[in-house]
């Protein structure tokens, strides 16, 4: 915070109320930008946390007579979302590009609204990475939108740790990615990255923005400092996280009753299902 103050001249302490009001500083849209370029997005809009801004974009993105498709093991925070939208949505089989593509043949002929497709990087239960070739491929035949949530990808894949979506070259593929700052980022808050227009809708429409507090100069101190930390060193924390991956495959390997209930992942997060409960 006291750096924020010296470059910024960032007022102290907290916002005092929405961006919309009084929230909204020079020092708040400087932190935005610089995360924007950080993870090459066309524009982006700061949330207070990720619950909050996949409930608020799911809520109010889709409207009435507009689909959504999700991936059934997407966060809570998208299915509490879409509760509260007025669009029909419906899930489809996990990392299942040919179930996702039967429910967009599915579609009715003649339907006029817009079908979203939300899927999640990296997979917070279970370590899976979506198959986002695939889905991006299919999306762009089918004319539908592509979400995708980087909770636990950014840190742990692409290029300064900018997740998966950067790291697949599909940035431009995608019509927004919700970037976290909880998980590898050691922050919290996070970034909705896509084009202007979401963002402006987003300010005018999202009520979780709207009437929320905004962050305080500390908080986005700690985001900026956490990002320029990524940028130089992501890359040897990645290859020290994928040896530590291996360490912990090769322990399983030689216990085989542990190793008969792992789940395959190529991710930081390595489960091993334990009956009962």
């Amino acid at each position: 915070e006291e750096r924020a103050r010296r470059e910024a001249g960032a007022a102290p302490g907290g916002a005092t109320g929405s961006r919309l009001l009084t929230g909204h500083s020079a020092y708040y849209a400087e932190v935005e930008a610089f995360v924007t370029r950080f993870y090459r997005g066309q524009s982006g809009l700061l949330f207070n946390s990720g619950f909050d801004l996949n409930l608020g974009l799911f809520a109010c993105l889709a409207q009435g007579g507009d689909l959504v498709l999700f991936d059934e093991l997407m966060h809570s925070s998208v299915r509490e979302g879409l509760r509260l939208s007025r669009a029909r949505s419906a899930a489809f089989r996990h990392n299942d590009a040919a179930d996702l593509e039967a429910h967009l043949r599915g579609i009715e002929p003649g339907f006029a609204g817009c079908v979203i497709v939300a899927v999640e990087s990296v997979y917070s239960m279970d370590g899976h990475c979506a198959p986002l070739r695939e889905m991006s491929a299919l999306c762009r035949r089918y004319g539908a939108c592509l979400v995708v949530d980087e909770a636990h990808g950014v840190g742990v894949f692409g290029h300064g740790g900018r997740g998966l979506v950067e790291e697949l070259g599909l940035c431009d593929e995608v019509f927004c990615r919700v970037n976290t700052f909880g998980k590898a980022v050691g922050a919290h808050g996070a970034v909705l990255l896509g084009p202007p227009v979401l963002r402006e809708y987003m300010l005018n429409y999202c009520r979780p923005l709207i009437y929320s507090t905004a962050m305080p100069t500390h908080a986005l101190a700690a985001i900026k400092a956490a990002h320029e930390f990524l940028d130089r060193h992501a890359e040897a924390r990645q290859r020290r996280l994928r040896d530590l991956v291996a360490a912990f495959q090769a322990g399983l390997a030689a216990a085989p009753a542990l190793a008969a209930r792992a789940l395959a992942s190529p991710s930081a997060i390595q489960g091993v299902v334990v009956p009962g409960n």
